[in-house]
């Protein structure tokens, strides 16, 4: 896997998220009638145009929540998909990350333990490329108090996070590097 979490597959060619090229709206899942209709009043927002030059991931997480049918869960892992498939315009970006911390923080509130420290080990990977490595170092803290002893994955992902603190741009810190992790 990646240093995001991405899973690489040998469909990696294929498009995630399309974006319909008009009012440059991804496509994240099926519409109904009604929600097009609102869906044309949205496109045509101040914030929605002024999102129009952020990833499609956000565009798609913003609109979502004007809908307000996803879970906490949903909400955050719209996200963290653009960390897998649109990584330059989502690690470091101060829109992107204001809203995945938001996501987070929820999904955190309602998780069950293990899911919990994932979201606490990806938020402080993401942090450490937001250039914040003392928070980064304090979510792998509250990650690490987490009991998960049937799931070595954790603590081998916390260690390969940790070396990345303060060193964001260094290759084997780029989310697309690729990792082994049993």
């Amino acid at each position: 896997m990646t240093m995001s979490l991405r899973r690489p597959s040998s469909c990696d060619f294929v498009t995630r998220l399309p974006v319909c090229d008009r009012e440059s709206f991804p496509i994240y899942r099926e519409f109904s009638k009604d929600e097009v209709k609102r869906l044309k009043d949205i496109v045509k927002t101040g914030w929605y145009q002024a999102a129009t030059s952020q990833s499609r991931y956000l565009r798609a997480y913003l609109v979502e929540r004007e809908f307000g049918t996803y879970s906490e869960e949903d909400m955050f892992w719209l996200l963290q998909s653009g960390h897998f498939y649109d990584a330059k315009n989502t690690f470091g970006n101060e829109e992107f990350y204001s809203e995945f911390r938001t996501a987070a923080n929820a999904y955190v509130k309602v998780a069950k333990p293990e899911d919990q420290k994932l979201v606490l080990l990806l938020a402080a990977f993401a942090r450490v490329h937001f250039g914040d490595p003392s928070k980064a170092l304090k979510m792998l803290g509250s990650a690490a108090r987490i009991p998960t002893p049937d799931t070595p994955f954790f603590d081998q992902y916390a260690k390969l996070v940790r070396a990345c603190v303060g060193k964001p741009d260094v290759d084997k810190c780029d989310p697309n590097y690729l990792v082994t992790i049993d």
